[in-house]
This record gives C-alpha cells, sequence and structure tokens, in this order.
C-alpha cells in the first residue's frame, strides 16, 4: 500500500527518528548494584508493612508494628550506608572504566568530584513516633 501527500512524509519522518544514551556510570558495577540492591529490598519491605496515604512518599504503619519496622529498617540502613561508602571507595576506578568505554563521549564535567551528595538522598527516613491519637 503505497502512502502519499502529507501523511506519507509524516510516516517517513517518523521511522527516521533515532535516539541515542550515554550510560556515564556502569550500572552493573558490583558497587553500584550494591546499592540498588539494598535499596530496593528495604523500600519493598518498606511497602509490604505499609500502607498508602494520600500525600506521595507518606506511608501509614500501625503503632503496634512501629518498633518492629524501626528496628527492622535499622538494618538494612547501615547496610546501605556500608554499600555507599563501598561504592564511594570504588568510584575513580568505576570513572576510569567510563573514560576507557566511552572514549571520546567521555566528559569529565558529567562526574561529580564525589558521591557524597548522591549517599544524602540514598538514607531512610523513618521518623519518631508520629502517632495520631485513637488510631491503634
Amino acid at each position: 500500500m503505497r502512502t502519499s501527500g502529507f501523511h506519507g512524509r509524516w510516516a517517513s519522518a517518523v521511522v527516521s527518528l533515532e535516539s541515542a544514551t550515554k550510560l556515564i556510570l556502569d550500572t552493573k558495577h558490583t558497587s553500584f548494584r550494591n546499592v540498588a540492591r539494598v535499596r530496593s529490598e528495604a523500600s519493598g519491605y518498606w511497602r509490604t508493612e505499609t500502607l498508602p496515604f494520600l500525600e506521595p512518599g507518606v506511608r501509614l504503619l500501625p503503632q503496634n508494628k512501629l518498633a518492629g519496622f524501626d528496628a527492622r529498617m535499622s538494618q538494612p540502613q547501615q547496610e546501605l550506608l556500608g554499600a555507599a561508602r563501598e561504592l564511594s571507595g570504588q568510584y575513580e576506578q568505576i570513572k576510569n572504566e567510563s573514560r576507557r568505554r566511552l572514549g571520546t563521549l567521555f566528559n569529565p564535567s558529567d562526574y561529580p568530584a564525589t558521591l557524597d551528595w548522591v549517599f544524602d538522598r540514598l538514607g531512610f527516613l523513618v521518623p519518631g513516633d508520629l502517632r495520631v491519637q485513637g488510631w491503634v
């Protein structure tokens, strides 16, 4: 079937579109995967044990589960800090591997000097006891 006119030109333009991405960090690196694994496990536990609230990122937890939840979440929090330190120690090596892998596409300005600013966002916020009166 032959297309002609405006629609035919549009279809051939859409077909010729291409995209490319540049992976600046090797997400398959053992240290990177370890950080992602710990975050994923903790996040899964958080979603399983809590109920969603209307506000994004806020979840509800029954009062009688608070102590156990807090104790359980302290383990992955410590594990995440250790994994983040390990990744930070491997960061220069990972950047060098990226330099080798990307060749002329490597741009040093794509990489922060350290990963410390990222680790500030990796933690968990398990607030103190925010009980609502009457909700058990």
